[in-house]
């Protein structure tokens, strides 16, 4: 193995770069599993992984001139809108403006009143069992996403009742298909749980 002598700069950007990540063991959703009809688990729901998104690129004028300003350069985007048919591409007024959506070829316009009825609201934050899969039926790209950890609150009869579940869906070679909303309101998950011991 070669090693290299440089800058203590560059050894410390590196270090950052190549360092593990820290995450903290936050949980995700703590309450009532649902099994079934008046049989329920409480787990609570750790990220293992999570996705990493890189900063957005900005966009600089590059007729300005550089220099050590972090603002110097940047451009501000604006929008505006204008009827297809308008030669003259004449700015709409936002109060004139209102949300449509395709429906085939045709176009229908929607309220404001009426758009708030065309949202999807899950309500309240729940976990619940769905059906149960065989392994290989599940798809290898499905598991694309951040991988969360399940685990039973701390209670005997709650870790008895879990461990009883990852047992039977490892001698069955089978996994949970459960829908998730960790917080109020948020859009539902359909999750594949797997077992591990």
């Amino acid at each position: 193995m070669k090693g290299m002598i440089c800058p203590a700069s560059v050894a410390m950007e590196i270090y950052r770069q190549l360092r593990k990540k820290e995450t903290s063991a936050r949980t995700k959703y703590r309450g009532a599993f649902e099994i079934a009809a008046g049989l329920q688990l409480n787990v609570q729901v750790y990220a293992r992984t999570s996705e990493a998104i890189f900063p957005s690129l900005k966009k600089a004028s590059m007729a300005a001139e550089t220099t050590k300003s972090d603002t110097q350069g940047l451009v501000k985007q604006e929008r505006s809108y204008a009827e297809i048919d308008d030669p003259d591409n004449t700015p709409v007024p936002d109060e004139k403006l209102l949300k449509a959506f395709s429906y085939g070829k045709q176009v229908v316009p929607v309220d404001a009143d009426k758009e708030k009825v065309l949202k999807f609201e899950s309500g309240e934050r729940h976990f619940q069992l769905l059906g149960f899969a065989l392994e290989k039926d599940v798809p290898r790209h499905h598991s694309m996403e951040g991988v969360d950890v399940v685990l039973p609150i701390n209670s005997e009869k709650n870790i008895k009742a879990f461990t009883g579940i990852v047992l039977a869906m490892i001698e069955s070679k089978r996994v949970i298909i459960a829908r998730l909303v960790a917080t109020k309101n948020a859009a539902p998950k359909l999750v594949a749980l797997f077992p591990a011991i």
